[in-house]
């Protein structure tokens, strides 16, 4: 009776091996999002939960970006900087102006828009 149990119980695990991997891929995919905007004009920027558009588009305007849209929901917003050579210190700017992430607003635009 317990080499069935044991079976059961590898077979229950084992289920979980597609799901763990899907997550473990998925987070190394938004790790690289987030490391790769350097040199990029196009951005996305997340603020907190709860931030209102007008003052997402303020933030990113006081960090000298120019604020393009909304994404999906009010505290994503689309981001262009107009100089690739300070593009840099604007990223920078936007993390002290209250970003949490700054990605790389091409390859996030299908999960934000």
């Amino acid at each position: 009776m317990k080499s069935t149990e044991s079976n059961f119980a590898q077979k229950k695990l084992s289920d979980w091996y597609p799901a763990l991997i899907c997550l473990s891929l998925s987070f190394i995919f938004l790790v690289y999002l987030t490391f790769s905007p350097t040199g990029k004009t196009e951005l996305a920027v997340v603020y907190l939960p709860g931030t209102e558009a007008d003052e997402g588009f303020a933030r990113t305007i006081n960090a000298g970006a120019y604020a393009t849209g909304v994404g999906g929901f009010d505290n994503i917003v689309l981001v262009t900087v107009s100089n690739e050579e300070l593009s840099d210190e604007v990223i920078s700017q936007l993390y002290e102006n209250g970003a949490l992430v700054v990605i790389n607003g091409i390859a996030s635009g299908g999960c934000f828009s």
